[in-house]
């Protein structure tokens, strides 16, 4: 989940001035990188189920913020993220349980939102395109249902002035 910490490729990727121009929007003068992940989706994986990035990485001053980059198209077809719109706004970090949802990975699920599956919307995105959001804002990705892998780049930043209260190497 590191390896910003350890490739100078990939620290030259999160310090890429428009994306610390948007980041600054977000968050504020002094934005820190502390992770990194490639996400390689293959034909047939399934998905990520809802959650909020902040209930795994708890800055709780609102200042997370993920940059996601598709390395490929990401499509419905084969992937793609899907957010709730607005729903990072009440500033609530929902509880998580396991989930039996076969199109999901065992990595849990929010609940005790009150959304419905009529309020997700699909993020499609071209390849080297990016979408910025909310450590409180609820996404999930579904399956992939094509015959390509959909790789994404993820990015985690926050306020430098954050307390993390983390036990990873962040």
């Amino acid at each position: 989940h590191f390896p910003h910490k350890i490739s100078e490729q990939v620290q030259s990727l999160v310090k890429e001035p428009n994306t610390v121009d948007v980041l600054r929007q977000c968050i504020g003068p002094n934005v820190k990188c502390m992770q990194t992940m490639m996400f390689m989706k293959g034909p047939g994986k399934r998905g990520q189920a809802c959650h909020q990035d902040e209930y795994y990485i708890p800055t709780r001053d609102r200042s997370l913020c993920a940059s996601w980059i598709a390395l490929d198209d990401a499509t419905v077809e084969n992937g793609c993220i899907w957010v709730i719109p607005g729903s990072h706004k009440k500033g609530i970090i929902y509880p998580m349980e396991n989930d039996t949802d076969e199109r999901f990975d065992s990595s849990g699920c929010s609940y005790g939102h009150g959304y419905t599956e009529s309020d997700w919307i699909p993020v499609e995105l071209e390849s080297g395109s990016s979408v910025f959001f909310d450590g409180y804002l609820l996404h999930r990705s579904l399956p992939n249902k094509s015959q390509r892998f959909r790789r994404a780049f993820a990015n985690h930043y926050m306020s430098a002035e954050s307390l993390l209260p983390w036990t990873n190497d962040g």
